[in-house]
C-alpha cells in the first residue's frame, strides 16, 4: 500500500489570516495520507482531515485521526500528527517541550503500526536550536531505542537546524554533531536518498542562503519501502508559509 507522508511548517503565527487556505492546500494539493505539521492550528471545518483543538488519548481501534498540542500559553499554535483515514492515538513520553514535539501510533489497513513524530526545533533564549533539539531527542530516546517497544518510525518537521549552518557561520560543528546523533538512532534522511546535497525548504527574508531546515527521517525498517521524497516549491506555497512542504511516499505492506 502506498502511503503519502508530508511534513509542513504552516507558518500560522505569520499568516494566521490564511490558515483555512493553508489547510485546504495541504488537504487537496499536497494530499498526504499522514501529515506532520508545525506552527499550525487545526481547523475543525476541514473536509479531509478531522482536526480537533485537543490531543487524543483514545484507542487505536477508535476513530480519532488527529493529535495536536499548542506550545505554551503564549502561543496558540503548535505541532500535530493527522491522518485522513487511519486511526491513531497519542504516544505519551517524558516531554520537556510539549507542543514542539508530539508522537502518535497510526494503524494502517495491513495492521502495520507506524509511530509518527512531528517535531519543531525550539529556539532557546540565546538563539540556539541544537540545545533544545538534543533535549527533545533525549526525551524520545525510549521510542527510538526500543525501551517503549520496537517501532517503525517516521519523524519529520522543521528542525530549525541545518547541515549548512556550520559552514555559513564559519565555526564549530554543532549542527553536524546533532545530525550525526539523529543518524545514530538508525534514522535515515529521506530527502538525501533522492536529492544529494541540501534542498531549500525555508525562504528566509534576511538571508540569501537556500536553507534546508525541514526533514523527513525513517527508521531502517521502513527506508527500504521509500519510493520518493521531494520538496513542494510553487508560488502558492510562498503566500501561505515561509516553509515548503516535504513529501515522502512509501510502499508499505
Amino acid at each position: 500500500m502506498r502511503i503519502r507522508i508530508a511534513t509542513w511548517n504552516m507558518g500560522h503565527w505569520q499568516h494566521s489570516e490564511k490558515a483555512k487556505q493553508a489547510w485546504e492546500y495541504l488537504d487537496k494539493t499536497v494530499a498526504p495520507d499522514i501529515a506532520l505539521v508545525q506552527e499550525a492550528v487545526p481547523i475543525s471545518e476541514q473536509m479531509g482531515f478531522i482536526c480537533l483543538n485537543t490531543t487524543n488519548q483514545g484507542s487505536l481501534i477508535g476513530n480519532e485521526r488527529t493529535v495536536w498540542q499548542e506550545i505554551d500559553k503564549k502561543r496558540n499554535w503548535g505541532s500535530g500528527v493527522l491522518t485522513k483515514s487511519f486511526p491513531l492515538r497519542e504516544v505519551h513520553f517524558q516531554n520537556s517541550y510539549a507542543g514542539a514535539v508530539i508522537a502518535a501510533e497510526i494503524m494502517l489497513p495491513s495492521r502495520t503500526i507506524l509511530t509518527a513524530i512531528s517535531l519543531y526545533g525550539m529556539i532557546d533564549q540565546y538563539g540556539y536550536s541544537t540545545t533544545t533539539l538534543h533535549r527533545i531527542f533525549s526525551d524520545i530516546n525510549p521510542l527510538l531505542r526500543g525501551k517503549m517497544g520496537e517501532r517503525k518510525i517516521i519523524l519529520g518537521g522543521d528542525f530549525n537546524a541545518s547541515l549548512q549552518w556550520d559552514s555559513v557561520q564559519q565555526g564549530g560543528s554543532s549542527h553536524k554533531i546533532f545530525f550525526e546523533r539523529v543518524k545514530d538512532f538508525g534514522l535515515v534522511d529521506c530527502l538525501e536518498r533522492f536529492h544529494p546535497g541540501q534542498v531549500q525548504t525555508l525562504r528566509h527574508p534576511k538571508s540569501e542562503v537556500l536553507w534546508q531546515n525541514d526533514y523527513i527521517f525513517a527508521s531502517t525498517e521502513l527506508i527500504g519501502s521509500l519510493i520518493s521524497c521531494d520538496v513542494v516549491d510553487e508560488p502558492v506555497v510562498h503566500e501561505l508559509s515561509d516553509h515548503n512542504p516535504v513529501i515522502a511516499v512509501f510502499d508499505i505492506n
